[in-house]
């Protein structure tokens, strides 16, 4: 009632009066909710007010406390976040204008939120390859070679990885981790313009082994636009219904 009404410094004065003890999370997630950033994370709470009524200086203030609090919850747990709480801090400080901060802490990731990192310089949903948030706000030439960077690491990795383990059951398990990681990175590849290597980075994928998987469909779009020489997006449309 207090945000539809614009009384931001009732509200706020009201969560300062909650036990952190007790409350840290939720405080932390009732003031990223109210900051206007979810891309496509659902099941939110706090959406009985309205959004459309809260003005920039408020939400300028309610992003740096989002930000503040979340900081709060990430020290209480010793350091430790999980990926949404990661994706959520990049969101925040860039909000904020301040994106040397995303690189900052993206660099002390570890490498299992990797995959979400590239997602996050490429602005893709990952749903659908080429599918971004903000077709009118494009990833910029630097975050995309950030992407590729990460996504270089992350597909070392999980080719080593799948091609060193000789368990079955997670072979397919760590074929998969490097079939997503050879896409994302073809992707970045191709979404700069680096046709050549996005097929080179291809290339090294056994067709054979994923003739009969969703992974096929993929690596068949992606090779047809590279070959294309085609490095377009389209807009990512949520709560699409897919079949």
């Amino acid at each position: 009632m207090y945000i539809s009404n614009r009384e931001y410094n009732k509200v706020n004065a009201l969560i300062e009066k909650q036990d952190k003890n007790i409350y840290l999370e939720k405080i932390a997630d009732f003031y990223y909710s109210v900051s206007s950033l979810q891309k496509a994370e659902n099941g939110y709470r706090y959406k009985y007010y309205n959004e459309i009524g809260i003005d920039e200086k408020a939400k300028k203030i309610f992003r740096e406390k989002a930000l503040n609090y979340l900081q709060a919850v990430i020290r209480k747990n010793n350091g430790q976040y999980s990926g949404q709480e990661l994706l959520r801090q990049a969101e925040l400080y860039s909000s904020l204008g301040n994106k040397e901060a995303i690189d900052e802490v993206f660099l002390k990731a570890q490498p299992k939120h990797w995959k979400l990192i590239i997602l996050h310089y490429l602005d893709e949903h990952g749903g659908i390859i080429g599918e971004v948030y903000d077709k009118n706000n494009l990833a910029t030439e630097s975050d995309l070679k950030k992407a590729l960077s990460y996504a270089d690491k992350l597909e070392k990795m999980t080719y080593k990885s799948f091609k060193d383990n000789i368990n079955m059951e997670m072979k397919n398990i760590k074929r998969n981790d490097y079939l997503e990681a050879a896409f994302l990175k073809a992707e970045a590849e191709r979404r700069l313009g680096k046709f050549g290597e996005a097929l080179k980075t291809l290339s090294k994928i056994d067709v054979a082994d994923i003739k009969n998987t969703a992974f096929n469909s993929d690596l068949e779009k992606l090779k047809e636009l590279i070959e294309k020489k085609d490095n377009s997006v389209s807009q990512y449309i949520q709560g699409r219904i897919m079949y």
